[in-house]
């Protein structure tokens, strides 16, 4: 097995991370519609080791001078903000750089699940966020989706969640699939309140059907349930 990086040393980074990826899981990922970077094809269980191995030593050094030249960079980078042992205006300082970096799904899929430091200042991150939720930048709102996602369907939180969704501006596939994604897992854990954002038709006919399909798919989703949504779709 080869040997992870577990030091950031810019003059022979790259060719350390070279040496790491996978060509059949390279093709694999390829496929997925990942962004205009090509991958290396280094699967997220290593990624997150070598994460874990940086928060340890230079992390920031390598977050401001690396370039982003593969998508594993930029996961690397998110990872390494949720895993260090930083206070909440510093997460949120490297944060903000790092909605500037994502530029496909799995960057934001991977990465913000980590930042465990948002259950504790849900208000301030809240705030912080809310100018993505509404911009123009597809992944940057997406991103800013999976966080609500990760961190906000709680009872003190879902009507705030649940009233900002719809003004979210649709169009853009990996947004539309994210508030499909949330709407999905809002039902499960607050079937009433959600149910009547889909009696509304708050949503473009695509996310609309497409969070309909992904409730009726899930398993926590019970039978009669599921056949009720059949009657909502668009």
């Amino acid at each position: 097995m080869k040997n992870l990086i577990k030091t950031y040393k810019k003059d022979i980074f790259k060719q350390k991370l070279n040496s790491l990826g996978d060509k059949k899981y390279c093709q694999f990922v390829s496929k997925l519609g990942i962004g205009d970077l090509k991958p290396l094809g280094i699967k997220v269980p290593e990624l997150k080791k070598i994460a874990k191995q940086f928060v340890l030593s230079n992390w920031q050094e390598f977050f401001c001078e690396e370039e982003n030249f593969c998508p594993e960079v930029i996961i690397l980078k998110g990872l390494c903000i949720g895993y260090a042992k930083i206070d909440i205006d510093t997460f949120l300082t490297y944060l903000h750089k790092f909605f500037d970096m994502v530029e496909s799904w799995t960057e934001t899929d991977c990465t913000a699940p980590s930042f465990k430091i948002i259950i504790k200042n849900r208000e301030k991150v809240w705030q912080e966020i809310l100018p993505y939720i509404f911009c123009e930048g597809e992944y940057k709102t997406r991103l800013a989706i999976i966080i609500l996602l990760d961190y906000f369907l709680l009872d003190e939180w879902i009507d705030k969640v649940l009233d900002i969704l719809p003004k979210i501006k649709q169009g853009d596939y990996y947004v539309d699939m994210a508030l499909a994604w949330i709407l999905s897992d809002c039902f499960v854990k607050f079937r009433d309140k959600t149910l009547k954002l889909f009696e509304q038709k708050c949503f473009s006919k695509f996310v609309h059907n497409k969070a309909i399909q992904k409730c009726r798919e899930s398993f926590r989703v019970l039978n009669d349930d599921k056949e009720l949504l059949k009657t909502y779709k668009i």
